[in-house]
């Protein structure tokens, strides 16, 4: 990314094994929520929704400001579980996402002995232009030296999307340890819920 601060923002080796088995290491999106997923260019709106931005990676409340469109380091298995037809072409019925990443963003060390994990799974019901989806993510980072906090997400959401027409919405769950101070002015986590959704829609107008 050549921005006013040059970094590296993918960078990644994906090797399939078969359909239900892929593996990718590197630097990469997290494999959490459904607009996460997708580029800044196609996106309908120049920014992500807000509750993508604060629990998904972007901007996320934690503080942690490594974060990159939603970008960790780490290892990743993937595939389509199952498949189905329609006129005579086969669509993803069921797949699956779940790794283990650093927990720190993109291009830095990470600072604590802890994993993060995140998985989604999806679910066409033999609809090729529909989706359910499904993510969590958990993990940990570093308030202090010697002090972690926790990272919690849940989401959950729905998309139908053809050539023309578009409606996403997406509903997403969130604890976060943030610092605080007990009555002995010892610092602590404290673990706060966050909450939100967002629906969008879109229709693509073809005048020739």
């Amino acid at each position: 990314d050549f921005a006013s601060s040059p970094k590296l923002l993918d960078a990644f080796v994906k090797i399939k094994f078969c359909q239900q088995v892929e593996l990718q290491v590197g630097q990469f999106k997290i494999p959490f929520s459904l607009e996460n997923a997708y580029s800044s260019y196609n996106l309908e709106f120049s920014e992500k929704a807000q509750v993508i931005s604060a629990l998904a990676g972007h901007e996320d409340i934690s503080g942690v400001k490594t974060f990159s469109n939603g970008r960790e380091i780490g290892l990743m298995l993937s595939g389509v579980l199952a498949r189905f037809e329609s006129q005579g072409q086969k669509y993803p019925l069921l797949s699956y996402s779940i790794g283990v990443f650093g927990g720190n963003g993109i291009n830095v060390k990470n600072d604590n002995m802890a994993k993060d994990i995140s998985g989604r799974i999806n679910f066409s019901p033999f609809l090729k232009n529909f989706v359910l989806s499904g993510s969590v993510y958990y993990g940990n980072y570093a308030i202090l030296d010697s002090l972690d906090g926790l990272r919690l997400r849940c989401a959950g959401g729905a998309e139908y999307k053809n050539d023309c027409l578009t409606v996403r919405a997406e509903y997403v769950w969130g604890k976060t340890g943030l610092l605080a101070m007990n009555e002995s002015n010892i610092p602590y986590s404290k673990n706060i819920s966050t909450h939100g959704f967002y629906v969008v829609a879109g229709y693509w107008f073809n005048f020739g």
